[in-house]
């Protein structure tokens, strides 16, 4: 890697997607190489004895400096003679307005900047300013999570808890899932709710009748799908009908 030429490269992808590996294992390789590299977090995002350490899930770990401000990175990079840096949960550096342009900043001054984060929140909305420094990036890496419900590719880290603010809390990852679009918006369950619906008109010179009704529902009342518009040909098998909806709910 040419360290005289500096890049903005970014990582995101839902919960479970394996970027705090992908970070530590890129920290690994570049200490092996002799790089001068220091990863930061913020302050947000610390607990405990975790807050001099990014660690994953299986208990691996690299040091870290936590920091309030991005624009803190500029002068502890100059002091320390940094080649590259990392910046994990950059989602949660939102106070700054054009945060984006301090990372394009310090990646134009040579240095190798690569960014950890959430793409989109647990509302499926563009996370903090990761939208402009995905626009201003020169690599964009999507992650790949798996879903929890279908096992296809996960986008969305969907929360599950009992309740909670805006965006996706610190610390309780527990309370987020992995979710793909689809699930996510519940449209497999829609669409199987919507093959499951059976139309019925009838028109006749004396009366009108439209009603969307569960084929399930039907069965249970004793009546065939495919032959119910012959089953409601007067207006008192209508009312009938309708009767027994009522009854099954």
């Amino acid at each position: 890697m040419e360290t005289n030429i500096g890049r903005l490269v970014v990582y995101v992808g839902a919960m479970g997607s394996g970027k705090t590996k992908k970070l530590i294992d890129l920290y690994d390789e570049m200490v092996s190489d002799g790089i001068r590299v220091a990863i930061f977090k913020p302050f947000l995002a610390c607990e405990g004895e975790d807050n001099e350490f990014v660690r994953t899930k299986d208990g691996r770990k690299a040091p870290a400096i936590a920091v309030d401000y991005l624009y803190e990175i500029s002068s502890i990079s100059n002091s320390e003679r940094l080649q590259a840096i990392m910046v994990d949960e950059a989602q949660f550096f939102d106070e700054e307005e054009y945060g984006f342009q301090i990372l394009e900043g310090l990646a134009m001054g040579g240095l190798e900047v690569y960014v950890f984060g959430l793409d989109v929140d647990s509302e499926n909305h563009t996370f903090g300013h990761m939208g402009d420094i995905l626009a201003h990036a020169d690599e964009v890496n999507k992650l790949r999570a798996t879903c929890v419900k279908c096992g296809e590719e996960a986008r969305i880290s969907k929360y599950v808890g009992e309740s909670k603010g805006e965006g996706v809390q610190v610390g309780g990852v527990d309370d987020y899932t992995p979710q793909c679009r689809s699930c996510y918006h519940g449209w497999k369950e829609r669409m199987e709710q919507a093959r499951n619906k059976v139309e019925i008109t009838i028109r006749r010179n004396d009366f009108f009748f439209v009603c969307s009704v569960e084929a399930d529902r039907l069965l249970e009342m004793g009546y065939e799908v495919e032959s119910i518009k012959d089953r409601l040909q007067s207006m008192d098998e209508v009312i009938t009908f309708l009767a027994e909806l009522k009854k099954v709910g």
